[in-house]
């Protein structure tokens, strides 16, 4: 999977201070079909902070679209998580990448999942910067189950 879009600046790939992947992922006890990572990477020659007080992916957004194009997830991902009541900092230094897993329909009310293809983009916004990953498309088959396409 490419690394994708861009910081606040905008630019060429080179000039990307933050970029973003979203990848499908198999956990061991496989109880997890929807199970995802999110890889955050700073390529800047200067080390990155993001305050926090929630969870360092407060500024996640997964956008879930059905295979007509209606976008079916209900709120940011970031808004999944609850504050801390202190604020933390994540410093990410030149190079470095910071992985967490992620639910691929956690945006998504159980209610409203249907069989059919779905596609699911991360934007990661943290002040000036934003980071969005290739779109990731999934298939719901009628039993849950999910498969990558």
């Amino acid at each position: 999977m490419r690394e994708s879009q861009i910081n606040g600046t905008g630019g060429r790939s080179a000039d990307r201070v933050l970029t973003c992947q979203l990848r499908q992922t198999r956990l061991e006890d496989d109880q997890h079909p929807f199970a995802a990572e999110v890889e955050l990477k700073n390529n800047s020659a200067v080390p990155l902070s993001i305050e926090w007080d929630c969870d360092p992916l407060q500024y996640l957004d997964l956008q879930v679209t059905d295979q007509s194009g209606k976008v079916v997830s209900e709120c940011k991902y970031g808004h999944l998580f609850s504050p801390t009541g202190r604020t933390i900092v994540l410093e990410l230094m030149p190079g470095q990448l910071y992985k967490h897993s992620v639910h691929l329909l956690g945006t998504v009310p159980r209610k409203n999942w249907k069989s059919g293809a779905y596609t699911i983009q991360a934007t990661y916004q943290y002040r000036s910067y934003r980071a969005v990953s290739d779109q990731l498309r999934i298939q719901l088959q009628s039993d849950l189950q999910l498969q990558k396409e």
